[in-house]
């Protein structure tokens, strides 16, 4: 419990609020149709409209009354579809 949750690359926050189901939850759009939700936040600290760059704190890890207790809820969406994340995060080769 309230260990600080960062943005995973920089984007807009779309949403950062109460969500039903998700508790306290924020929603970034990373451009190219690539979005990120972090929920059962015990705060926020983004705003809608705002942009934040990678790393920035968005809120911290909190308990919203689920069955799980504390605990961060993670998804990545591409073109509105669910993606694994670690397709995504996992460090990746450079290119030659």
């Amino acid at each position: 419990a309230g260990t600080a949750v960062s943005a995973v690359a920089g984007g807009q926050v779309v949403y950062a609020d109460w969500f039903q189901g998700y508790g306290r939850t924020v929603i970034l759009d990373h451009g190219a149709r690539v979005m990120t939700v972090s929920a059962h936040l015990a705060d926020i600290v983004v705003r809608p409209g705002q942009r934040v760059g990678s790393g920035e704190a968005l809120g911290s890890v909190g308990d919203t009354g689920t069955l799980d207790g504390v605990h961060l809820y993670f998804e990545m969406r591409e073109d509105g579809t669910p993606v694994p994340p670690l397709e995504w995060l996992a460090p990746r080769p450079l290119a030659r």
